[in-house]
């Protein structure tokens, strides 16, 4: 085995290790977003239940944001921006 793929292994099981362990901690995981119809689909972890709800209400509700690890939350908010962003400049999505 090439030096490169023992390095390229090691390094992909040590970022799952992390990720894994990061996202854990939180309650909600976002499943999905549809930036067409402006809704989102998040997971509560532990649970079969399912919360969809609009890109607006998701990003002004405060415990929902505190749920989501600090990488979807900034997802949610980058979307949102786009999202609004087009509308003002009145562009069809």
């Amino acid at each position: 085995m090439s030096l490169l793929s023992q390095f390229s292994r090691m390094t992909r099981s040590i970022s799952e290790l992390l990720s894994n362990s990061a996202q854990s901690n939180y309650s909600y995981k976002l499943e999905e977003i549809d930036f067409k119809a402006n809704k989102v689909v998040i997971r509560c972890r532990g649970l079969r239940t399912v919360i969809k709800t609009s890109l607006e209400e998701a990003v002004y509700d405060y415990s929902l944001i505190q749920g989501l690890s600090p990488m979807e939350a900034c997802m949610l908010g980058g979307y949102l921006g786009r999202y609004l962003r087009t509308h003002r400049q009145g562009k069809r999505i």
